[in-house]
């Protein structure tokens, strides 16, 4: 298993699609309190789907983090 922890920052774009390319499963996360990272969770989605057509089942889990916890 290798994981590639890119945090959204754009130095790592060609590296984040080189995985894309050749990843069997992904794990994406997003900030739950960040619209952007929203936005950006689906373009890349849409990406991993959209390159990796030939595979009639991507194994893809989405993660939110950073939930402020209410409990004291």
């Amino acid at each position: 298993m290798e994981i590639i922890d890119t945090a959204g920052q754009e130095e790592y774009s060609s590296f984040r699609d080189s995985s894309v390319a050749t990843g069997d499963a992904f794990l994406v996360l997003f900030a739950i309190n960040s619209t952007s990272s929203w936005h950006e969770l689906k373009d890349l989605r849409s990406k991993i789907i959209q390159d990796r057509q030939q595979i009639s089942s991507i194994p893809m889990v989405i993660v939110a983090n950073k939930l402020a916890s209410s409990i004291a």
